[in-house]
């Protein structure tokens, strides 16, 4: 995949969609914005992104414009439109990549179009290679001792976190929350986190729910306003043609006919201006009601993203691990043979973990390979015995 252009790239998990929607309005001559669908979509674990009016949309496995194509004929048949909306898509954020193992920096990055294994590879820093420095043995064995040491407190902590996260996931998972939460981590810190994460999402809700009470208020309120300037603006041009039949018999005078004249044209612009307020009313409960809709989604999501990146790390940190076991296994093993006068001859591999239809596949790759968004990069590498002489 050397490009990521609208009529190729298949939507794959974990992209940000940016939705835009409107229709053109013949009588005004104007385009109108429909900003309670237009937005930000983050993708649910689903693969599904959920917009007002439309609902649930598949978009895992399309283009952006089958998804644009999807979303404007389901508004056209459920509004009663005419005409198709205007509908745009576009990825405001792909999914992450991870590379984990035998490099200097491991972790989540921002996923590039057109990017290869060897481009991965460069930005996390390189392969590892522990620090060249002079010094005995026994020096040499007890930074590495140190090393291994720091990175299983590294890997604990990892595990810790991921269980909080695993946690969190099950949670945003069910239609409500319960009222008290047992933490399944040991580590006191993480355990701080889920009861404040929680907290968060339930004050969330609230706010949601109070404010969507206070938007119904409002348009029914303002609906009551609009039936009543509308009462008052049959009664005025009832009274403007009662003048104008006065006027023409000759008993009224002009002015009294510009007077009720004025006094209809004053009640209709009234009578817009509350209409105007109503539809934004109306726009910011839609919002509201989309955000109430899709919290424990993106939530979730959200928790899934981190707990895949938790996971890939504790993962590139294990590796690690595993390497500097290897390192010092062989440094013991020289005893007090001069290491110097040897050459070891290390070989890299590279694998890629890809979400494929639905199954994960594990693919071995090499420096040229085009990565994808989502994908995790292990590099290992391996270290063959030093020839003898």
């Amino acid at each position: 995949m050397s490009g990521l252009s609208a009529e190729q790239y298949r939507l794959s998990g974990g992209e940000t969609l940016e939705l835009r929607a409107g229709a053109w309005d013949a009588r005004n001559k104007t385009f109108a914005n429909w900003d309670g669908v237009a937005g930000s979509y983050k993708m649910a674990p689903d693969g599904k992104i959920h917009v007002p009016i439309v609902g649930a949309v598949e978009v895992v496995g399309k283009t952006l414009d089958e998804v644009a194509d999807t979303i404007a004929s389901r508004m056209q048949r459920i509004v009663g439109l005419t005409e198709l909306p205007a509908v745009s898509v576009e990825v405001s954020r792909y999914a992450p990549v991870f590379v984990g193992g035998a490099v200097t920096a491991p972790g989540q990055f921002d996923f590039i179009p057109g990017m290869t294994v060897e481009k991965a590879l460069a930005i996390a820093g390189g392969y590892y290679r522990l620090p060249n420095e002079e010094g005995t043995q026994q020096t040499s064995l007890t930074r590495i001792t140190g090393e291994i040491n720091q990175l299983r407190g590294t890997a604990s902590k990892l595990l810790q976190q991921e269980k909080r996260l695993e946690q969190e996931v099950q949670l945003y998972s069910a239609e409500t929350l319960p009222d008290a939460v047992e933490s399944q981590s040991s580590d006191p810190v993480q355990s701080k986190i889920l009861s404040a994460n929680i907290k968060v999402i339930k004050a969330e809700l609230q706010s949601l729910k109070d404010l969507r009470v206070l938007l119904n208020e409002k348009i029914s309120q303002l609906s009551e306003e609009i039936v009543l300037r509308d009462n008052q603006i049959e009664l005025a041009r009832k009274d403007l043609a009662s003048m104008e039949h006065l006027k023409d018999k000759g008993l009224a005078v002009t002015t009294r006919v510009s007077s009720a004249n004025t006094a209809l044209n004053d009640l209709e612009a009234k009578r817009l201006q509350l209409e105007v307020a109503r539809l934004d009313a109306q726009q910011r409960l839609n919002l509201a009601s989309r955000d109430a809709a899709t919290l424990f989604d993106r939530t979730r999501g959200e928790k899934l993203s981190e707990l895949t990146e938790v996971k890939s790390k504790r993962f590139e940190v294990e590796s690690r691990l595993e390497l500097a076991r290897k390192v010092y296994a062989e440094t013991l093993s020289a005893n007090s043979v001069d290491t110097t006068t040897q050459d070891s001859i290390v070989t890299p591999s590279y694998r890629i973990s890809r979400l494929e239809n639905g199954e994960m596949q594990s693919l071995d790759v090499d420096l040229n390979a085009f990565m994808r968004p989502g994908d995790s990069l292990t590099i290992n590498l391996t270290i063959s015995e030093p020839a003898s002489k």
